[in-house]
């Protein structure tokens, strides 16, 4: 990896060398070979990256680092023994295999001590910290650390003549109304082999993402949506609570899910009366739904992708507490005319702070794409953004991605998790610092108290730079006290 001008070589000078002078010549074939002093005793050692997954350790015995000799260390004397990028996954039809790892090493941590990284077929990158960075080098594989998602898989191996069965698409939630977002992600169909149902739960409990998938705890139960489902979220009824609307399977428009639980208790079930029911364009399928109040007037409206590459806008025509729907398909919708690629699935979130919504959108080919808003909160203008002012432009995903959005490191601003065909979960992290934006908040109680009951009503507010917030009343009748607690 050293670097140098073109005038530095001279190609001339350079001599193959072949037999004994090369200290290579009896090693079985590697595709991607890293140098790295790994064991701190001033002579270079080989690693190398193998077609079929491995990582092969090549420990330079020489004696001194001018006359390298390399012998392959087996077993528990290779740190990256037992240890395997290649999984086996589904295909449509077909098994796929991700190996071809291509190991690189960098201390990222201070320690002194180089750790390992490794990139597969499929474009998820693997971690491994060195814990024992002297003779015997010990590595790691760190999942949660990196990626809080990183062991998750809602797919599962393929059987034979099966097509897949992983498309997640995560979505996150405060749905314990504990002041963390909790996350669901949605497959391509529950795995009958192992349980697990086609909605997984996992609960943020502050420290970490508990499965909580099977059984009771899970608000879905066993519900299945069917095949390359998706999940939004909102109070669309206003009882203080979070319902869901989710891709059906190859139905021309949303399910509905009310929730008939509490806002610590939630409870899904399938409403008995779909507002979006009959709504769909004749030629609608696997629509991938995300809510968002497109127009200001204080109800969700939701977007809708669509198995061709299109865009509807689901305009919530009805209240706050009781919605009705009307689809958008032509100059009304915003979206009109775009076409972002088979089987769009967009996310709609604030990405720079301007206090209206923005919109990132998947694909089938894994591409994420991304429309500012610039117009407002109640009058919005998409604006298609690419090269520098697309943040996760270079992203590399794999097939059918389905972007979400959470502040889970609660810095102020929104990092990204994209679900894909595999279903495994890829996690960017926003390292961008937003501005000390002044929040206002307008108060929606969901509840009346009885005259001359006590009553108490919480708010909850943060300030995105950890600054001391200051929370007052305009105007507030003379028998209402406002305090902390």
């Amino acid at each position: 990896n050293t670097s140098a001008t073109p005038s530095a070589f001279n190609l001339s000078k350079l001599v193959q060398q072949t037999g004994a002078n090369n200290p290579f010549s009896t090693l079985g074939a590697m595709i991607e070979p890293e140098f790295v002093d790994i064991e701190q005793d001033g002579k270079v050692d080989l690693f190398g990256g193998n077609y079929n997954g491995r990582i092969d350790f090549f420990r330079n015995i020489g004696a001194d680092a001018q006359h390298p000799v390399f012998t392959q260390a087996l077993s528990s004397a290779n740190p990256f023994n037992g240890i395997d990028v290649k999984t086996e996954v589904e295909g449509e039809g077909y098994n796929l295999y991700k190996g071809c790892s291509s190991p690189a090493f960098a201390d990222i941590d201070g320690d002194s001590a180089m750790e390992g990284f490794s990139g597969e077929t499929f474009g998820i990158y693997n971690y491994f910290e060195n814990i024992h960075p002297t003779t015997p080098v010990s590595f790691s594989q760190r999942l949660g650390l990196v990626n809080p998602f990183g062991g998750v898989d809602v797919g599962y191996k393929a059987a034979s003549n099966a097509s897949e069965h992983g498309l997640s698409a995560p979505a996150f939630v405060d749905i314990n109304d504990d002041g963390d977002l909790d996350a669901f992600i949605a497959a391509e169909r529950g795995d009958s082999s192992s349980g697990r149902p086609a909605i997984s739960y996992y609960e943020n409990t502050g420290s970490a993402f508990l499965d909580r998938s099977f059984g009771a705890t899970n608000p879905f139960g066993t519900i299945d949506p069917g095949a390359k489902s998706s999940l939004a979220f909102a109070d669309f009824d206003g009882d203080g609570d979070y319902d869901a609307v989710t891709g059906a399977g190859f139905d021309k428009w949303p399910h509905y899910y009310i929730n008939p639980g509490t806002p610590t208790t939630p409870a899904f079930t399938e409403a008995s009366s779909n507002p979006f029911h009959g709504l769909g364009p004749s030629d609608a399928a696997s629509v991938t739904p995300t809510t968002l109040d497109i127009d200001g007037d204080g109800d969700y409206d939701v977007l809708v992708g669509n198995w061709d590459g299109r865009i509807f806008l689901y305009k919530n025509i009805g209240t706050a507490t009781n919605p009705q729907f009307e689809i958008k398909t032509t100059a009304d919708n915003p979206f009109n005319g775009v076409d972002v690629g088979d089987f769009s699935a967009p996310t709609a979130v604030d990405l720079d702070a301007d206090g209206d919504y923005d919109v990132m959108t998947g694909n089938f080919t894994g591409t994420l794409v991304y429309y500012k808003n610039v117009g407002t909160a109640q009058a919005p203008s998409f604006q298609h953004q690419t090269g520098a002012n697309h943040p996760l432009g270079t992203a590399e995903v794999w097939w059918n991605s389905k972007p979400a959005f959470a502040d889970l490191d609660r810095n102020g601003t929104p990092d990204a998790f994209v679900g894909q065909l595999t279903g495994r979960i890829s996690y960017f992290k926003n390292t961008a610092t937003w501005p000390n934006i002044a929040p206002q908040f307008t108060s929606m109680p969901v509840r009346t108290g009885s005259t001359g009951a006590p009553y108490l009503y919480t708010v909850r507010a943060s300030d995105l730079n950890n600054q001391p917030l200051t929370i007052t009343a305009t105007s507030k009748p003379g028998w209402l006290t406002l305090a902390t607690i």
